[in-house]
């Protein structure tokens, strides 16, 4: 006869449930990492005609991985990251918009930006995709900083996310020149489509994404769209102040110590007289 002391030693612990859960998750989010970079260098060799056709799969592919993952194993802490960062995509159309508009020199008394993307379906200035593709990148790097977080504490994981982020997010900034799919001009380049403030600014806009992810696992919704709010915010002040620490072209007034010394690859060709 079963007794409800039986039933309590025979009912699974919570602790390991949580352990097996969480190992379970950071193998899909690493093998989801492996997926997207493989799609999206794959369509990187797709003919130009096709190439906002080849960007919106792969952003579909990894999102759909998402959706059906937290489906099957009723991950709730996953979902809840999903939203923060599906929020997070959209306010981030606000530094978008400051890339492609304002964030370059005035040329002929008109102020420019340095993010250029092609003809394509747009949300404002940006790809209609954008705010899914941010969503998708941001949650596999919050994923993998709350895990690190509960291995190597806040500190040492925030940092080693922000470095993550500095890597991984410019890997996708050469994939889109090599797929067409947008470039930046009028900038100090560290690599091929990879200017020097986007590296600073994608390291420093994943500063918070652990601080953020713990304390979305058991949050409400409000809750959630509010953190999804401070992290799309977070990406336009990261961006903005990278810019203007290595951003700048320079002159022979010397904007910025990256126009001077740190523009391998020859990014700032502003014409003649442009401010």
């Amino acid at each position: 006869m079963t007794t409800d002391a039986t039933r309590a030693d025979l009912a699974p612990d919570p602790l390991t449930l949580e352990a097996e859960n969480d190992a379970r998750r950071i193998k899909f989010v690493l093998f989801t990492i492996g997926v997207l970079l493989f799609v999206n260098i794959s369509a990187s060799l797709i003919p130009s005609t096709k190439w906002w056709k080849s960007a919106v799969f792969a952003v579909a592919l990894n999102l759909s991985l998402y959706a059906a993952y937290t489906a099957r194993y009723r991950d709730w802490k996953l979902l809840r990251w999903l939203v923060v960062v599906v929020v997070a995509g959209f306010v981030e159309l606000v530094a978008d918009w400051w890339l492609v508009m304002r964030a370059g020199p005035i040329l002929d008394g008109v102020q420019t930006g340095n993010l250029i993307y092609g003809e394509m379906p747009k949300i404002w200035k940006s790809p209609a995709y954008m705010p899914l593709a941010w969503a998708g990148v941001l949650v596999q790097i919050m994923a993998l900083g709350v895990w690190l977080r509960g291995r190597l504490g806040m500190v040492k994981a925030t940092l080693i996310t922000a470095l993550i982020g500095g890597i991984n997010i410019p890997v996708y900034e050469m994939i889109a020149r090599w797929a067409e799919w947008w470039i930046y001009v009028h900038v100090p380049m560290a690599v091929k489509n990879a200017p020097w403030y986007i590296i600073v600014g994608e390291f420093l806009c994943c500063l918070p994404l652990v601080w953020i992810g713990v304390r979305a696992e058991r949050a409400r919704v409000d809750r959630l769209i509010l953190l999804g709010v401070l992290a799309g915010a977070g990406i336009f002040v990261a961006y903005w102040v990278a810019f203007q620490m290595v951003g700048h072209c320079g002159d022979p007034l010397g904007s910025s110590f990256a126009g001077r010394v740190l523009d391998f690859v020859h990014g700032c060709q502003v014409p003649r007289g442009a401010s």
